[in-house]
C-alpha cells in the first residue's frame, strides 16, 4: 500500500476503534470517506505514471535523435579524417618526390665547373654549319681557279663538297 506521506493533504481512513464506537450509518459514511480518498489517491498516482510516462517517451525521442545526430556527426568526422589521410598522403608523396629532384640537382659548385668550361671554349665564336659550307665552297673555288690557271685538263671542282661532316 502507498506510503501516507506521499498523499499529506489527503483525508487519513478512520482506524478501528473509530470504527467500532460509530454506528453503521457513520461506518457507511466513513467507508464512502474512504473510497473517495482512496480514489483520489488513486488518480493521482494514475496522473504521475501517466506524467513520467510522457517524460519517458519524451526522453527516449530526444535520445533517439541525439544518436542520429551523434552517428552523423561521427560519420562527418570519419570522412574528413579520410580526406585529411588522403592530403597526408599526397603531400607525403609529394615531399618525397621533391627531395628526389633534389638529389638529382646540379650542385653549385657542378654549375661552377660547367660555367668555367663554357667561358673557356666560347661557344658563341664556334662556326655554323652554313658558316663552314661556305666558307669551304669559297675555298675550293679558289683551289679550282688556280688549278684551271694552271692544268685545264684538271677535273672540275664542284661549289659543294663531295663529302662534309656536317652532312649528316
Amino acid at each position: 500500500m502507498a506510503e501516507l506521506n506521499l498523499f499529506p493533504d489527503a483525508p487519513k481512513p478512520p482506524s478501528e476503534a473509530e470504527l467500532s464506537r460509530k454506528g453503521p450509518a457513520q461506518i457507511s459514511t466513513a467507508t464512502s470517506q474512504a473510497v473517495t480518498a482512496l480514489g483520489s489517491r488513486l488518480r493521482i498516482l494514475e496522473e504521475r505514471y501517466t506524467n513520467l510516462r510522457h517524460k519517458t517517451q519524451v526522453t527516449d525521442q530526444n535520445m533517439i535523435e541525439l544518436e542520429k545526430g551523434l552517428k552523423e556527426d561521427v560519420k562527418r568526422m570519419l570522412a574528413g579524417l579520410d580526406d585529411m589521410k588522403r592530403e597526408l598522403d599526397e603531400v607525403s608523396r609529394r615531399s618525397l618526390q621533391l627531395a628526389e629532384e633534389m638529389r638529382n640537382t646540379v650542385k653549385q659548385s657542378d654549375f661552377k665547373v660547367l660555367q668555367k668550361y663554357l667561358e673557356f671554349w666560347e661557344p658563341l665564336q664556334f662556326v655554323t654549319r652554313e658558316e663552314a659550307q661556305e666558307w669551304l665552297g669559297l675555298t675550293h673555288k679558289k683551289q679550282a681557279e688556280s688549278h684551271s690557271d694552271s692544268d685545264e685538263d684538271a677535273p672540275q671542282v664542284t661549289d659543294e663538297p663531295k663529302s662534309s661532316l656536317f652532312d649528316q
